[in-house]
Formats: C-alpha cells, sequence, structure tokens
C-alpha cells in the first residue's frame, strides 16, 4: 500500500520491499486479501511471498512491523538492525498508548470483516507514514 502512495504522489528514491518473516517463497495473497485490498484501491493479486533475508535488513532505513512479534525476529536476524524496526501502528492517526496497542492484527485464516480491520489500519498508518517519508 505505501508503494502504490509513493507512486500515486510521483515520489521517486524510496525503495518500498515486502517481505515476511515465516513465509513460503512464491505464495499469493489469499482471495480475502485480494479482495478486500481492491476495495482499498490497491491490486495484490500479482504479489507473491518472499522471506526477509539478512540482506535487506543490512540495506533498509527502516522496516516497518506489524507487531512486536515480527521486532523481535528482525533483531534476531541481525543485530545491527534493532533501531530500524518501527511498528507500522505507531504511524496511525489514533496510536495507541501501548506498544501492544499499535499491534496490526493479522487476518489470515479469518474471515472479510478481519482483513478490512486490518486493511483499514494499515491505510491509515501507510497514509500517515507516506508524509513522514516527504
Amino acid at each position: 500500500m505505501l508503494k502504490m502512495l509513493l507512486m500515486k504522489r510521483k515520489v521517486e528514491g524510496i525503495k518500498v520491499r515486502s517481505a515476511g518473516v515465516f513465509v513460503i517463497p512464491g505464495h499469493h495473497p489469499p482471495e480475502a486479501a485480494v479482495k478486500v485490498a481492491r476495495e482499498f484501491g490497491v491490486d495484490v493479486s500479482g504479489h507473491s511471498s518472499s522471506p526477509l533475508s539478512v540482506e535487506m535488513l543490512r540495506s533498509a532505513d527502516m522496516v516497518a512491523v506489524m507487531d512486536l512479534f515480527h521486532r523481535e525476529k528482525i533483531v534476531e536476524m541481525e543485530l545491527e538492525s534493532e533501531d530500524k524496526g518501527r511498528l507500522l501502528g505507531s504511524y496511525s492517526t489514533s496510536p495507541g498508548k501501548t506498544p501492544e496497542e499499535m499491534e496490526v492484527p493479522d487476518p489470515y485464516g479469518f474471515t472479510l470483516f478481519h482483513y478490512r480491520r486490518s486493511f483499514t489500519i494499515i491505510h491509515d498508518c501507510t497514509e500517515t507514514l507516506c508524509k513522514v517519508l516527504l
């Protein structure tokens, strides 16, 4: 979603990548994710998963993570990346008070309602993050 927002604003020089901590490379998003993303004007039908690598962490200026578990995992992978990990939820227009409240719930395996809830949070946070990056 961030990549799309930056492209819409014709921003250059910011590289956005998507990678997961526990993913099987090449998997496509579930149909529910494709449907809800489309509702938000985002086409993820051609997306395929790729695992996060140490090289990606080393080359990144910032790594937006959905939850504290993912933040811990990037530190385990590359200790020098500790300061790069940021909870995406911290960019919410109505942030929580604690890190746990800033986590974005993973809707995988749940209903369209859960996907919409998570995409709404992600949309809000990426809008703010986009403004911060500009």
